[in-house]
């Protein structure tokens, strides 16, 4: 089995200069003494999720409309429950319009994209799931596919591995402050030989409690591979980045690049593998200021095993590097990255009929395990893909119909360091998980287009407390 290795090196120096502060007296100093700071815990808060809206066109040129039926479909959905079987948790959208009960569910489903903010009363430590998203499907056009931006908690420090910076590509951060004041966003770029200046749109600010669109085409350009690294030093805001793609005249994809974390050691499950449409690829970042070492192995449900080819990877500082995944069995796989220092890695699937033919795509993003979580999807084919530690981990999850009804579960039972699947109904939109062992889980979904298939990726994420720290220094 071949694999094709894409990538490049640079070095990068940085010099840090360090100072030494001398102070010095006639009379003797007191010895300071040591008092250990004092462990303040946050107020409750609600489970609050921001949301980042429709996708849009940013493109004027590519397929004449006017000549084909696009039947560009737009659909949201919010989904709310407890995790101890409780009513419906209040949930509102914006502090003010009511998501209304239905039997045990909080649920609205519209035909107007969701923007603002998505909370429930109940504080973040996981006694409620909530999900919500908006869904975009188009038969033909330049925005032929499908794809999901779901909303999400807000977070300070986020990667966007995805997409591409060549022609025909448009690549727009969408960035979303559910907070009281304006947060300053700050946006670094890499691409295959190291880090990139976006120039203006390094920092963003972003108003309270609205949602900026970051137009990047232009800033970088000629890059095959490219990746963000997303912060705000002082409140959170959700992100995801749209990215549309044309070959020439022909559809080449549509998907929100959604966020994950950099780590040493990550796993990506439900990346479709579809021999007609090409090899599906890892994307790896390494945002450090020294060569990374990688393995990477993959899963499936007879277990973990290397990929041929994936010891040993290495990739320069600053530097995004693709490996292709030819060879590997058509249908859905996962991923797992073992690296000598943090990393933040990206996969892409593509669907397409034929040769020539038009093409859609999805991107994952690494997933933590988690023992629950939810997700809204939309209307597709769609499964469930999970992928077990150390401990062997039964899975039950309970899909949602398009009407607000919990369906009947559906169960597996996954090995360990094994992959798993759990198929869902049709007419399901949504669906919440729990899990006796922690699981890397997403929700993998398909639906015709004209011309073949529409594929996306959609993170199963746990409304549990999660928790962000920052280096403070007190002087």
């Amino acid at each position: 089995m071949k694999h094709r290795i894409v990538g490049g090196v640079s070095a990068l120096a940085v010099a840090c200069a360090g100072g030494a502060l001398a102070v010095s007296q006639a009379r003797s100093v007191q010895t300071p003494h040591r008092h250990p700071a004092s462990a303040v815990a946050a107020p409750p808060a609600p489970l609050s999720f921001a949301c980042g809206g429709k996708l849009q066109r940013t493109v004027a040129e590519g397929v004449n409309v006017g000549e084909v039926n696009e039947s560009i479909k737009v659909h949201s959905w919010i989904a709310a429950a407890s995790t101890e079987g409780r009513a419906a948790p209040r949930t509102r959208i914006d502090g003010e319009r009511k998501v209304p009960a239905v039997g045990k569910l909080a649920f609205s489903s519209s035909e107007s994209p969701l923007t603002g903010t998505v909370s429930t009363d109940s504080v973040a430590t996981g006694s409620a799931e909530l999900a919500a998203g908006t869904f975009h499907s188009a038969a033909a056009g330049d925005l032929r596919g499908i794809a999901m931006n779901p909303c999400q908690r807000p977070s300070l420090d986020q990667w966007i591995v995805g997409s591409s910076a060549k022609v025909g590509v448009s690549n727009q951060l969408i960035l979303a402050n559910p907070g009281a004041k304006p947060v300053t966003v700050s946006v670094a770029a890499h691409a295959g030989i190291g880090k990139a200046e976006l120039g203006a749109n390094s920092a963003v600010v972003v108003p309270a409690g609205e949602t900026k669109r970051v137009l990047l085409d232009g800033s970088l350009s000629d890059q095959d591979r490219i990746a963000f690294h997303v912060t705000a030093q002082s409140g959170g805001v959700a992100v995801s980045m749209q990215a549309t793609a044309l070959d020439g005249y022909t559809p080449a994809g549509v998907s929100f690049v959604t966020p994950s974390q950099a780590g040493r050691s990550l796993t990506i499950p439900g990346i479709r593998i579809d021999d007609a449409a090409g090899a599906a690829s890892l994307r790896i970042v390494n945002p450090g200021n020294s060569t990374v070492s990688v393995n990477i192995s993959t899963f499936s449900d007879a277990g973990k095993k290397p990929l041929p080819g994936g010891d040993g990877v290495k990739v320069a500082p600053g530097a995004v590097l693709d490996l292709s995944l030819e060879g590997l069995p058509a249908g859905q796989t996962s991923v797992s990255v073992e690296a000598s220092a943090p990393v933040a890695v990206g996969a892409r699937s593509t669907s397409r009929k034929a040769e020539g033919a038009p093409t859609d795509d999805a991107w994952a993003a690494a997933r933590p395990a988690a023992t629950s979580g939810s997700a809204v999807y939309g209307a597709a084919k769609a499964r469930i893909v999970a992928v077990a530690g150390a401990q062997r981990a039964n899975v039950v999850a309970t899909p949602i119909s398009e009407s607000g009804r919990e369906m009947t579960p559906v169960r597996a039972s996954i090995g360990p360091d094994a992959q798993g699947a759990l198929e869902l109904p049709e007419g399901s939109v949504a669906v919440r998980y729990e899990s006796n062992a922690p699981v890397s889980a997403a929700v993998a979904t398909s639906a015709e287009v004209n011309e073949g298939v529409g594929i996306d990726w959609v993170p199963l994420a746990s409304s549990g407390l999660a928790e962000e720290s920052r280096r403070i220094a007190l002087g």
